[in-house]
């Protein structure tokens, strides 16, 4: 039975399989399927036999059923909190959405209006090069570094990463800190994913 939870449920992810893309979801989650409405059994069978057949269908349908209620939450979630205007493809005239899965409509969302557009990364370089404001938290920079990362290629990160030390050391506020940054090896500072800015992080803390 733990098999069968953790094949169906996405085991230890869970059902975020549900609406996360499968590339990012890393483990496989597979859509349970209806088991139908009482256990089906074959002429000859033991009492055993029977008996365990009866619990293998009794774990399916449970998972099938969390698996359903979970989806038709997180639907009702997404229906709310967008805007309906962005939701009229995949509605039905007859059936409203009651066809269409939580990442059914994701999936819409995120390939109908969530591409990333030239003036968007125009914004976020622009953010880039604001002078940093040392009146104002750290931690508010360090949003703003985080945001235009998810803007930018691998290659670019790089250089946001070294940007931002550079803003940050020319403020001349945390010169012990970026010290200690350079210290680091080098492999930890020309990385290409946001967690050189998790550590510069902790050390201005």
């Amino acid at each position: 039975m733990q098999i069968l939870y953790a094949t169906a449920e996405g085991g230890k992810h869970g059902h975020i399989g549900l609406i996360m893309e499968a590339a990012l979801y890393r483990t496989p989650y597979a859509t349970p399927v209806d088991p139908g409405p009482i256990p089906m059994f074959t002429a000859g069978l033991s009492g055993l036999a029977r008996q365990q057949i009866t619990n293998e269908f009794e774990e399916s349908k449970r998972i099938f059923l969390n698996h359903h209620i979970m989806d038709l939450a997180i639907k009702a979630l997404i229906i709310v909190a967008v805007d309906s205007v962005y939701l009229e493809e995949k509605r039905d005239r007859y059936n409203g959405f009651l066809a269409v899965t939580a990442r059914d409509i994701m999936n819409h969302l995120l390939q109908r209006y969530g591409k990333i557009t030239a003036s968007d990364l125009m914004a976020s370089k622009r953010k880039m090069g604001e002078i940093f404001d040392p009146l104002v938290s750290i931690d508010l920079y360090f949003k703003r570094i985080d945001e235009c990362v998810q803007f930018a290629t691998e290659a670019e990160k790089a250089q946001i990463l070294q940007m931002a030390y550079y803003v940050i050391s020319s403020s001349n506020l945390y010169t012990d800190a970026c010290k200690e940054w350079r210290r680091k090896p080098q492999a930890e500072v020309t990385g290409v994913t946001p967690k050189p800015i998790l550590q510069l992080t902790s050390i201005m803390n």
